[in-house]
């Protein structure tokens, strides 16, 4: 639940967070989403392009740095085609602001994650690059362009 917590800041209104997590901007779907390295699992805003959308009424609870909770109203897929399997699921949430992506789930599914001073580039265990980014100089975070694609 601690970690769970860390992964929440994405609720709040502004971008500014702890070293820990980073900024992320879709490409084809202007939304906005975090890179987080503190978070156990992808968080997305409901309305977040997936496949496999599923009601899950009994949904995860996530504790926030306001020491509320929220908890989970669906499940489904990320529809990165390019990242592995394992690392597509996720839970949507009705009152985020912003999706979180989760590194620690990316590298268990065998990615490699390498920031740099102006750039992040995620790799997967093929070698393969699957996400790539620069930093924000409004907010000093990372961002990564992802293929999102519609519900389509």
């Amino acid at each position: 639940m601690a970690l769970q917590a860390l992964c929440n800041m994405a609720t709040t209104s502004t971008y500014r967070f702890s070293s820990r997590v980073h900024l992320a901007a879709y490409a084809s779907a202007a939304i906005k989403a975090i890179l987080d390295t503190g978070c156990t699992d992808h968080f997305l805003s409901i309305g977040t392009p997936v496949s496999n959308l599923t009601k899950n009424p009994f949904g995860i609870l996530v504790g926030l740095p306001d020491k509320s909770t929220m908890r989970s109203t669906h499940t489904g897929d990320l529809q990165q085609l390019d990242l592995p399997q394992e690392a597509r699921s996720d839970h949507l949430f009705p009152k985020m602001n912003a999706p979180l992506l989760s590194i620690p789930k990316l590298c268990d599914a065998g990615c490699k994650a390498k920031f740099k001073r102006h750039y992040v580039t995620v790799i997967d265990s093929t070698g393969a690059v699957v996400l790539t980014g620069g930093r924000d100089p409004a907010t000093n975070l990372w961002t990564v362009n992802s293929k999102f694609q519609s519900n389509k």
